[in-house]
């Protein structure tokens, strides 16, 4: 293996596959904060989301996952090249909290939904 300089960190590299010897994630806040820093590559973004709820109570349904420096967005399952290393940006996605219960309203005839809002068309005064 010969060594290569990546972002002032000294790395062992395979010369053969391009790829770090010692991959890591480092999670990044919004502003650049770190936020979490692994010394090893989960499988795929589901299982780094679960990491990421272990170590700072974000439940996994709240995160979006964006790749720094291109802004790809991860999407769930998406996996991981383990020889590389990763750095990403976390996000709190409150999408999941706008959901409306519409089958079990029990006014649901009156109700015409669409995404986050709500109409009562059929609503009499």
């Amino acid at each position: 293996a010969q060594p290569a300089v990546q972002f002032g960190r000294l790395l062992k590299m395979d010369i053969s596959t391009g790829h770090a010897e010692d991959a890591s994630v480092t999670v990044l806040s919004m502003t650049g904060a770190v936020v979490l820093e692994l010394c090893y590559v989960p499988t795929n973004i589901t299982a780094l989301k679960l990491v990421i709820e272990e170590a700072t109570g974000l439940p996994s349904a709240l995160q979006k996952l964006l790749k720094a420096h291109d802004h790809h967005i991860y999407s769930d399952g998406e996996g991981l090249n383990a020889g590389e290393t990763h750095e990403v940006l976390l996000l709190k996605d409150e999408t999941a909290l706008w959901e409306w219960d519409i089958e079990g309203n029990p006014s649901k005839q009156y109700l015409e939904v669409d995404g986050s809002i709500v109409r009562c068309p059929r609503m009499q005064t």
